[in-house]
């Protein structure tokens, strides 16, 4: 059954004027009234294969990380830099934490996802069981956020200022971190656990506590 015209601008509200061609379908709009929308110089653009931006002007950083979600499909969950923007984490120099270029996307290892544009897929076979929620937005836990968002950094300063910051501030904790580690893949997990050593050795691991207490949390 084909949602009316209604129904389109609710998920539209609900999806921060992000949509996809499938869902568009499903809401009555035709092949040609699709491709009406999405010509050149039409109300409609694309941000990612099969999924559009049906607002004028410069998607925001929330559109961008709503079309990611869409794009990879149900379920799936942002992670690294993404979503620690969303926890108020500060940069390297205090200053507040720019939305980072590429968003890195959850993805269950049984399916299959091509990362393209800005959006890189993980797959994984320890897909989070729970996850910050923001409207339809999904996001990682801070330990696991911050452990896929060092897996991909190459600079150890970067990644020190990173956790550091996320640690002092009690978004995250050492020993939290520490089992991401063991639980999570070995692979680029280097650079993350030199830093947590160096942290014990300069004596600044804090007790464990309640990540992102302030954000509500829902199994996914």
């Amino acid at each position: 059954m084909t949602r009316s015209q209604p129904g389109l601008a609710e998920l539209l509200a609900a999806q921060e004027g992000v949509i996809t061609r499938r869902q568009a379908g499903e809401c009555g709009l035709t092949r040609d009234a699709i491709g009406y929308r999405i010509r050149p110089g039409g109300p409609w653009r694309r941000l990612l294969p099969g999924t559009f931006l049906t607002v004028t002007g410069q998607p925001t950083t929330e559109q961008l990380d709503m079309a990611a979600l869409l794009y990879a499909g149900p379920g799936t969950i942002l992670t690294g830099l993404a979503a620690l923007r969303v926890m108020d984490l500060p940069g390297a120099a205090g200053a507040p934490a720019r939305a980072p270029a590429t968003r890195e996307v959850l993805l269950p290892a049984t399916r299959r996802r091509r990362s393209v544009g800005y959006v890189r897929i993980i797959r994984t076979t320890r897909m989070p069981g729970q996850v910050i929620r923001i409207g339809r937005r999904r996001y990682a836990l801070p330990d696991r956020a911050l452990a896929d968002a060092v897996r991909g950094m190459t600079e150890l300063r970067e990644a020190r200022a990173l956790t550091a910051g996320a640690v002092q501030r009690g978004i995250v904790s050492v020993d939290l971190l520490r089992l991401e580690l063991d639980r999570g893949q070995k692979a680029g997990s280097a650079v993350l656990r030199r830093v947590l050593a160096e942290m014990a050795e300069e004596g600044r691991s804090p007790m464990v506590t309640a990540p992102g207490a302030r954000h509500r949390t829902s199994p996914r």
